[in-house]
């Protein structure tokens, strides 16, 4: 997951005042209100690995495809 993380991190830092910014910006903070809450909130989640796992890497995964799509001058879902 931490490879993901880094690649949104990096479009994100790399995006500036780009249109396609926003979300990017956005979803790294995410990102870090779910691992601050995980570690401050152990039982708040009855799967706390399904939510900064596999829910986590499936969103990432999917913005990372249609930014790259998008770049690439491919349709975007």
């Amino acid at each position: 997951m931490a490879v993901l993380e880094r690649a949104l991190a990096g479009v994100r830092d790399g995006l500036g005042c780009d249109r396609r910014a926003p979300f990017a910006a956005l979803y790294v903070r995410v990102q870090e209100a779910l691992a601050g809450t995980l570690r401050e909130r152990p039982g708040l989640f009855d799967e706390p690995s399904w939510a900064a796992g596999d829910l986590n890497a499936a969103f990432v995964s999917a913005y990372l495809r249609s930014y790259e799509a998008d770049r690439a001058g491919r349709p975007v879902p």
